[in-house]
């Protein structure tokens, strides 16, 4: 698994896997990186800065402004040890995401966030 924070290395592969999969039909000039995110993304929030991903056929695509490596880092531990899910009482809030370094994770469908804590997952 990798991951490709799509604000700098991976923009240009991120506009290919949109237009290949009839996600975006704008050329690559104009397209929008930031648009891909809209609507319920998952949810990542380090040192009080948001930022959103999703996994694509191995490959966790992110808009993140700073922190580079680390959000790779976090980002892929926590696709691999998702499937051991476990419960964390007190950290199923917003107000807990809002004001620590959390993810907010729903998978791409329903309308429930399940938060995690970055330091049980990292």
């Amino acid at each position: 698994m990798k991951a490709i924070n799509v604000i700098d290395d991976g923009h240009y592969e991120f506009w290919e896997l949109c237009r290949n999969n009839g996600w975006t039909n704008d050329d690559y000039e104009d397209f929008d990186v930031l648009s891909m995110f809209e609507g319920d993304p998952d949810m990542i929030r380090i040192n009080g800065q948001l930022g959103f991903f999703f996994e694509y056929n191995g490959t966790i695509y992110y808009y993140f402004d700073e922190y580079g490596e680390n959000v790779d880092k976090i980002l892929i531990a926590f696709f691999e040890k998702r499937i051991r899910k476990e419960y964390w009482e007190g950290m199923q809030s917003w107000n807990y995401f809002n004001s620590n370094n959390a993810i907010a994770y729903r998978g791409g469908q329903g309308y429930s966030y399940s938060i995690f804590p970055i330091r049980v997952v990292s």
